[in-house]
Order: structure tokens, then sequence, then C-alpha cells
């Protein structure tokens, strides 16, 4: 399920626009945290779905969003969290509710979100007892997904 944060709105080539729309969940995070919350919610309200395989993915804007779904999830679980880009936290008190592994997909030549912050959090999961895989790939850009797809191909997560 593709969780929709911009209320119908589609944005594929007006990077002003794009920005407001990221700038207003940013400003009020709790409104998107509560949208993703909901989403996870009706997935387990369904009898198809197996509660004990439901995880949160995203790149990005949409990475970030994954890590806040975890950070606020501590009293209605996911299997798992991947962060496929996406802005981190090394709070451990904030991180402290995550009981499922996380899987953190990054580029060490990204220019937004460096090793350093990458490296932080980390250290801020394995601190807290998070069991995680975090793939830093030598790409420059978020561009060579398929090599990083190869990097953590094998990961059983």
């Amino acid at each position: 399920m593709a969780v929709d944060l911009f209320n119908g709105e589609v944005v594929t080539d007006d990077q002003n626009r794009s920005r407001e729309l990221i700038g207003a969940i940013w400003d009020n995070p709790d409104i998107a945290i509560e949208n993703t919350k909901v989403a996870v919610n009706y997935l387990q309200s369904l009898d198809n779905v197996d509660h004990a395989k439901i995880a949160s993915l995203g790149w990005c804007f949409g990475g970030q969003q994954s890590l806040q779904l975890a950070i606020n999830s501590k009293d209605n679980p996911i299997a798992a969290t991947v962060i496929y880009y996406g802005r981190l936290t090394n709070d451990t008190h904030a991180l402290s509710g995550i009981t499922w592994p996380v899987l953190g997909i990054f580029g060490s030549k990204d220019q937004s979100i460096s090793v350093d912050s990458v490296m932080q959090f980390q250290k801020a999961l394995n601190d807290t007892g998070i069991t995680n895989e975090i793939c830093i790939s030598k790409c420059r850009t978020r561009l060579c997904e398929s090599f990083q797809q190869q990097l953590c191909a094998q990961r059983d997560i």
C-alpha cells in the first residue's frame, strides 16, 4: 500500500510545489505520522493480510516517513522498517520503542545524507539494541539503485 501524504495531489515536474508539500509535513509531522498509522491499522483489519508481515518502506522523503512510523508505532508494532535514504535521528530515546529490524540503504557520496549521520544513526540503533543492517554503497547519488539492491539483496530482515 502506498500512503497518500499529499491529499491526492500529485506533483511530477514542479519542484517548488513538491518542496511546499514536503515542507508542510515537516512543519506538522503529526499529520503524516497519523496517516501512516491509519494505513497500518487498515491493513491489520483485512482478513487476508498477515499482521506479522506488515512492514514500512520508503525512499528519500518516504524513508524519513518510514522511520517516523517506526518511532511512533510502539503500541502497534510492525514487522520491519526499511529506509532507503531519508532524514535520520540518533535520538536513542525516540528510537527506543522500535522492537523490530531496521534496514537502511545509503550512498557514501550522497550530498544530502552524510556517511557520518548514517553512522551516528547506526550507533544509536546499536546502543538501543535494535537489530539493524546498514548498507552504504560507493554510489555518488541515489541513482545507482541497482548496485545498492545487489549489495543488500541477501539481507533477511
